[in-house]
């Protein structure tokens, strides 16, 4: 299964307006999704380990965890699917 990490912040507009959608639209699509909150430490870690500098930022990750796409924005969860 491949995996949807979404970088996203509460202080981040754009976050807080796709999140419902990815919410709701992804594992209906066959993503196992994982929130990664920027507001706490393993968050941060993380955005420097995938090299996230903006947000929202959508990564799919193939089964063996290797990235195959990346999206950034308002507009990001349309360029993933």
């Amino acid at each position: 299964m491949k995996k949807l990490l979404f970088f996203t912040a509460s202080y981040c507009g754009a976050c807080k307006a796709i999140k419902p959608i990815v919410l709701k639209e992804a594992p209906e699509k066959g993503f196992e999704l994982k929130m990664v909150d920027m507001d706490d430490e393993e968050g941060a870690y993380m955005a420097d380990d995938f090299k996230v500098r903006n947000l929202p930022t959508l990564i799919v990750l193939d089964e063996q965890g290797i990235e195959v796409k990346r999206a950034v924005g308002n507009t990001a969860w349309k360029e993933v699917q």
